[in-house]
């Protein structure tokens, strides 16, 4: 999902979320690791959540079910 989806912009989504815009850049460019905690950030005004779920083949793959 692209912000011009949203009808955002780096700096808005920046004015948003409290996260610097050039980190916005870096992170759309993927020149950056973030942490959760700005991920959560920025997701929280596009109105997304992260959540951590298992992965269902995790267990198959090394030998539990």
């Amino acid at each position: 999902m692209s912000l011009s989806m949203k009808g955002l912009t780096q700096q808005a989504l920046a004015d948003l979320s409290g996260v610097k815009q050039p980190f916005i850049a870096r992170l759309e460019k993927g020149d950056t690791d973030p942490q959760i905690t700005s991920l959560l950030k920025i997701l929280k005004p596009l109105d997304y959540t992260l959540a951590i779920v298992p992965d269902s083949q995790a267990g198959v793959e090394n030998g539990h079910i």
